[in-house]
């Protein structure tokens, strides 16, 4: 069940007026001589800040500035009050309201440090500057006034593995501020499906990443040699029908050129 209810709000407007004392500070730079890690006189250029006594006056009119009158609420939520209409009976039609809780007095304090925390920043911004030192904000409130609204919100809660989930929805804009439950089991698979993804990845990186071989002067110098000896040798190994029927001379080089090439395989092998 979702139930409509009227929530209750104070608004505030103040014309203010602060003066104010602090200090301006404004970067320059100057040349700085050091000894490095090894023994050599350097120059660096370092940042300093100029600090100079400023005072001034700050002005600001705040219009409806809110505040809520009622019970809190787990999440806030904004309202356009442009939009806001005089009370009529016919609204509260299928609606409960909430009287506030909070004193008007008790709201003033906290709409005068909402005002204070944008008076602090145009103190800030009045000063100028590279930094600010704020030490002091004297501020007068004129012309004070109040309205009480009520604002619509609607409020529901369900159950769900033998859980509550509480929901709110602004009246006005529609947004939705809520709970809701989590799959222990689907999070746990999601998670699985990215770290295999990403682990995937990495593999078909690595495999496309294979350094290639190469060869240094000395080795493609053997490298070309055993090529040679390998021309010279094949033609005679393949003219021999039967090793034994090869001649001591023949067996002689034979038996040479395979050591030669067994060297020469060796090299390529390394690289």
């Amino acid at each position: 069940k979702i139930v409509g209810v009227y929530r209750p709000y104070w608004t505030y407007d103040s014309h203010t007026d602060s003066w104010y004392q602090g200090e301006r500070g404004d970067y320059y730079y100057e040349n700085e001589d050091y000894t490095d890690s090894q023994g050599k006189r350097q120059t660096r250029r370092v940042r300093k800040t100029r600090w100079r006594n400023v005072s001034g006056r700050v002005n600001r009119f705040f219009d409806d500035v809110l505040v809520s009158a009622g019970r809190p609420t787990e999440w806030s939520t904004n309202y356009d009050l442009q939009r806001v209409q005089p009370y009529a009976p016919a609204f509260l039609s299928g609606w409960s309201a909430e009287r506030y809780t909070v004193a008007p007095e008790k709201g003033w304090e906290s709409a005068q440090s909402i005002m204070d925390a944008q008076i602090h920043q145009d103190v800030r911004s009045d000063i100028g500057g590279d930094e600010q030192r704020v030490h002091h904000i004297k501020t007068a409130y004129n012309a004070v006034r109040f309205k009480h609204l009520l604002l619509p919100l609607y409020l529901s809660a369900y159950f769900y593995g033998g859980k509550p989930f509480r929901i709110q929805i602004n009246g006005q804009s529609g947004e939705v501020r809520g709970q809701r439950p989590y799959s222990f089991w689907k999070i746990l698979f999601l998670v699985l499906a990215i770290a295999g993804v990403i682990a995937g990845i990495i593999l078909v990186v690595k495999l496309t990443e294979r350094p290639t071989s190469k060869l240094g002067p000395h080795h493609q110098e053997e490298t070309a040699e055993a090529e040679v000896q390998l021309e010279a040798v094949f033609p005679l190994v393949l003219d021999v029908d039967d090793r034994d029927l090869v001649a001591d001379a023949q067996q002689d080089v034979l038996d040479g050129q395979e050591s030669k090439l067994d060297r020469a395989f060796d090299v390529v092998a390394r690289d």
